[in-house]
């Protein structure tokens, strides 16, 4: 299953509470970020096998966890414009353009039906 928007709780609780396997939180990413995890988990597990060292594959599947959880709760169409809406965010900041306002992200997060 790729990233949409998904009506499995099942797997949704499983992400938010860590008990997803590394094959669960790979198939909801969206497919852009399979290619970056594929080749990400070759390489660190590569490292590990050398170092014997799990921490920086905790890490990195940590990191995708969080991922999922957005891809999943979002739908792909919906996690794609987050990461579009940040870029922008990003881009207006450090070109000095960014102007604050007081928008209430838990107010308008609980309004898109994310627990905060």
């Amino acid at each position: 299953m790729s990233a949409q928007p998904v009506e499995d709780d099942d797997l949704l609780r499983r992400l938010h509470q860590k008990q997803a396997s590394v094959a669960e939180i790979r198939s909801a990413l969206v497919p852009e970020e399979v290619i970056e995890f594929d080749e990400s988990w070759a390489v660190l597990l590569a490292e590990a096998t050398r170092t014997h060292d799990l921490e920086p594959v905790l890490a990195f599947v940590e990191s995708y966890r969080k991922h999922a959880v957005l891809a999943v709760h979002l739908g792909a169409a919906g996690y794609r414009d987050m990461l579009a809406r940040a870029e922008e965010t990003l881009r207006l900041a450090d070109a000095g353009d960014l102007v604050r306002d007081e928008w209430d992200w838990r107010a308008d997060f609980r309004s898109r039906g994310v627990d905060v």
